[in-house]
């Protein structure tokens, strides 16, 4: 849900940002947790990527594809989705109709952001962690193994709960300070935008008349 537009740019440090040295205990954990997830997801991703280049490398150049390639690239697109649903959802970057909500008051705007993150923060408690930590636990217990890297399968599904309490955290914030504007809407400081368009022609103005001599007369 986007939030009003009339917020400052100061509000974008609520939403991801550094949050400024007064903040409170709260807005510091949820931005450390932030940042911690970014790097969490650029960590993952970088390892994802070059898990599958060796996975394709040791196929076609040398001729026998690791067992655990493929196995990790599973492993690793798990987490980085679940992690990066909550990073996004931070952002609120996700997929979502506004038209209706766009053309309500700022308070009614406000109110219906509310809604909707209580209902997130609902889903998130419900079936990703409670959930999330049945499925674990439940995996757990099974004893199932990975073949190829050798993990227990249980600590894969992990990354379910983990992203379901940021999800609530991020969901509770809204809750407690109403939504924050998304950084990535707050236009950038610069100098001004220069227009391509060309001016409107104006039309020469015409050289003033230059005043004619006069010829006295002799009597």
């Amino acid at each position: 849900m986007m939030a009003s537009p009339d917020k400052t740019p100061d509000s974008a440090t609520e939403a991801g940002a550094v949050p400024p040295d007064d903040a409170g205990p709260w807005a510091r954990l949820l931005s450390s947790l932030d940042r911690v997830l970014q790097w969490a997801v650029i960590v993952v991703m970088g390892a994802l990527a070059l898990d599958v280049l060796w996975g394709v490398a040791s196929r076609y150049v040398l001729g026998d594809q690791a067992r655990w390639t493929e196995e990790l690239a599973r492993l690793l697109l798990v987490w980085v989705s679940m992690l990066g649903a909550a990073l996004v959802y931070r952002r609120q970057g996700h997929l979502g109709v506004d038209y209706f909500v766009g053309k309500l008051h700022e308070e009614a705007r406000c109110l219906a952001a509310r809604f909707v993150a209580a209902l997130v923060l609902v889903f998130a408690l419900v079936v990703f962690v409670h959930g999330g930590w049945l499925l674990v636990m439940r995996t757990l217990e099974t004893g199932q193994v990975l073949p190829a890297l050798g993990l227990r399968k249980g600590w894969a599904y992990s990354a379910v709960p983990i992203s379901g309490i940021c999800i609530a955290l991020f969901a509770l914030d809204t809750l407690i300070r109403g939504p924050q504007t998304n950084p990535l809407d707050v236009p950038p400081e610069g100098p001004p935008e220069v227009s391509l368009e060309s001016p409107p022609e104006v039309p020469p103005e015409s050289p003033p008349e230059s005043p004619r001599p006069t010829v006295e007369r002799g009597v």
